[in-house]
């Protein structure tokens, strides 16, 4: 047999390791495609004017939403690198964090096209490098978010209590619980299970 098949098989049937990378891309995928389809529809929300018929939505779009879904780049329009760059134009992100969502985006792809390739090698460091990059870029967004536009849209009164800048959307909680599960020291699950149990005596 080949050696180059030899080896490949021989890390293929190494299950810890594969497993490893396996929950790597995956998580990788998964929070990425989260960021992706959230800020797509929020941006897009906040920024056409929308009504409901029919029990749908539809939505009449504004100039400035116009911007982002007519804009081309590199030959194409793109909806998602377009409010990639809204973010950035309005002071939310800089030119650096810009470029780590378009790196993620760029590993997204290389993930959904060269999987096994990817699974045959180690985890590139500068992937793990752009995760990391990307993961804390999402956070800076989801907190100026809840601060910028859904604290004000909402008018309710704020609590004393309200922490800025550690507040937290559902969907990045969910990433975190999901990190924690895997990479963490399951502290949510120990919260969780605390919560149980109080509910259960009750």
């Amino acid at each position: 047999m080949n050696k180059n098949i030899l080896k490949e098989l021989d890390f293929l049937t190494n299950k810890e390791e594969i497993t490893e990378h396996i929950k790597f891309y995956s998580i990788y995928l998964l929070i990425f495609e989260r960021f992706k389809s959230r800020y797509i529809e929020e941006v897009k929300f906040l920024l056409c004017h929308v009504k409901f018929k029919n029990g749908k939505i539809e939505y009449e779009e504004t100039d400035e939403y116009k911007k982002i879904s007519n804009t081309m780049r590199n030959g194409k329009i793109n909806i998602f690198i377009n409010i990639v760059y809204w973010f950035k134009d309005n002071g939310v992100i800089s030119n650096k964090e810009c470029e780590f969502i378009i790196k993620a985006r760029n590993d997204r792809n290389r993930i959904g096209h060269e999987l096994l390739k990817l699974l045959l090698n180690q985890v590139e460091e500068k992937m793990l490098l752009n995760f990391l990059n990307f993961l804390n870029v999402f956070r800076k967004i989801d907190v100026w978010w809840i601060n910028n536009i859904e604290v004000p849209i909402a008018g309710s009164d704020i609590p004393n209590d309200y922490d800025a800048e550690n507040v937290i959307s559902g969907d990045m909680l969910l990433c975190d619980v999901l990190l924690d599960t895997i990479y963490g020291n399951e502290t949510y699950k120990k919260e969780l299970d605390k919560i149980k149990k109080a509910n259960k005596n009750n």
